[in-house]
């Protein structure tokens, strides 16, 4: 009887390993025909082996086909399922893993308490285990958090711990990824030589590697540096390299992303026929492959380029196309964003009372998030309409307010702009002095960043205060310079 007993326990164990292998196949083969773009196909064998399967490697390929198509309620399902195979009390890796997940998804919604929340936990369960890989990727996680609320010195010292983690182990995965992640946060700051270094050493780790991947991210990140900069043929043979790999591995996704920065860089050209073509080829991407969030910014790229071309109604059909995706993901950054492009439509359209209420709409959510970044383009915003409107004392309040933010965060082109807003807001008030030293600060910012679009703006701002003051002979210099710069980047 023993014997009879143990064979069939033998045959149960025999029958629940084929299962769970056959369960982890279907799994494998249904995430790669995803990121070929049969996500229909996919959606349905997820959804069927997130119910069945009890395998956490099965349920973590479900969660991330379901964060990456912006499932994000089935993500939320597939994560709950595997706290509770996995304890939500118990301290395992696994365990860890899905807090971290979870931390993620909040992060996606913009519920940053709650992601920190999840994040704190998943690195206390890897403190307590002594999983120093997953310490070293909990800080980074944290920093990220951190960058989006607006706390860059808090985001920094997460990036260190995280990089210094990984240089004990020598684990040289991480450190390219911490190395990346500084590097976005010295481009927040406006500290453009050591954004370039940091990006330079991941994507030489990278490259020693073999991570083809990382290295076509690297080449985009170096493209959003020398695009800031203005050095668009720079920029423009950066985003290159990154679709030429993402092209090679097939990688649709990173070839949304790629076609995507050109159209930025077209836009930034003033080419505006070349952007469409690269915003449409992104966004037929994002549709096949269902990637909501790419959809969303996609149509909001569409919007800019609509409203720049003078045709807005259109651009306020992309725009509430964006809103409505970002509102049934619960993307609280992405409202924020298509709100205030919604303000400066409604600015442009002279219906100043919709442009001020989605302005407030706007930085509403960015205080909610504690999204700095985002107040400090809204108080920009609302200044602008204040100044519009002739109401200079509360436009002047909301500059100040935007400029010192973008202070506190060291964000130099922020700062730049702000200090043209101020001269904007001098020249209308007839204070001619003040209005130049403004500009003049906005220039020498601009002109340290290598920023020409900003330098042109400038030019051309000095060049209408030297013509109301009746210096004719330094306003055409100024106008010139404006226009040369402007030559300069439509034929780069």
């Amino acid at each position: 009887m023993e014997r009879e007993a143990k064979n069939a326990l033998d045959i149960s164990k025999q029958a629940i390993l084929k299962l769970e292998l056959r369960d982890l196949q279907l799994a494998e083969d249904a995430a790669k025909l995803s990121k070929e773009g049969k996500v229909e196909f996919a959606r349905q064998k997820f959804a069927m082996l997130a119910v069945e399967s009890s395998n956490i490697q099965v349920l973590n390929f479900a969660y991330d086909f379901f964060n990456r198509i912006g499932d994000l309620d089935s993500a939320f399902e597939v994560l709950r399922k595997w706290l509770n195979l996995s304890g939500p009390d118990i301290k395992r890796e696994e365990t860890a893993v899905a807090y971290s997940n979870l931390g993620n998804l909040y992060l996606t919604r913009g519920e940053l308490k709650r992601a920190e929340e999840m994040y704190q936990k998943s690195l206390a369960i890897n403190e307590a285990l002594g999983r120093k890989e997953g310490m070293a990727s909990g800080y980074g996680n944290l920093g990220n958090l951190y960058l989006t609320r607006g706390e860059p010195k808090r985001a920094e010292e997460m990036y260190q711990k995280s990089l210094a983690i990984d240089e004990a182990l020598g684990r040289k995965e991480g450190m390219a990824n911490s190395y990346g992640n500084l590097g976005n946060l010295y481009k927040t700051w406006g500290e453009l030589e050591c954004a370039e270094e940091m990006y330079q050493k991941s994507l030489a780790i990278n490259e020693t590697l073999g991570r083809k991947e990382e290295m076509g991210i690297g080449y985009g990140n170096l493209g959003n540096l020398y695009l800031t900069r203005g050095d668009l043929e720079r920029a423009e043979e950066m985003y290159q390299k990154s679709l030429a790999i993402d092209e090679t591995l097939d990688r649709k996704e990173g070839m949304a992303l790629g076609y995507g920065n050109l159209g930025n860089l077209y836009m930034t050209r003033g080419d505006l026929e070349r952007a469409e073509e690269m915003y449409q080829k992104s966004l037929v991407i994002d549709e096949t492959l269902g990637r909501k969030e790419g959809m969303a910014s996609g149509y909001g790229s569409l919007g800019n380029l609509y409203r720049t071309r003078g045709e807005l109604g259109r651009a306020k059909e992309m725009y509430q196309k964006s809103l409505a995706i970002n509102e049934a993901l619960g993307r609280k950054e992405g409202m924020a964003i298509v709100y205030g492009n919604l303000g400066i439509l409604y600015m442009t359209w002279g219906e100043l009372e919709r442009a001020e209420e989605m302005y407030q709409k706007s930085l509403a959510i960015d205080e909610t998030l504690g999204r700095k970044e985002g107040m400090a383009s809204g108080y920009g915003n609302l200044g602008n309409l204040y100044r519009t409107r002739g109401e200079l004392e509360r436009a002047e309040e909301m500059y100040q307010k935007s400029l010192a933010i973008n202070e506190a965060l060291g964000r130099k082109e922020g700062i730049a702009i702000g200090y043209g807003n101020f001269g904007n807001l001098y020249l209308t008030r007839g204070e001619l002095g003040r209005a130049e030293e403004m500009y003049q600060k906005s220039l020498a910012i601009d002109e340290a960043l290598g920023r020409k679009e900003g330098m042109a703006i400038v030019y051309g701002n000095l060049g209408n205060l030297y013509l109301t003051r009746g210096e004719l002979e330094r306003a055409e210099e100024m106008h010139q310079k404006a226009l040369l710069l402007s030559r300069i980047k439509a034929d780069a």
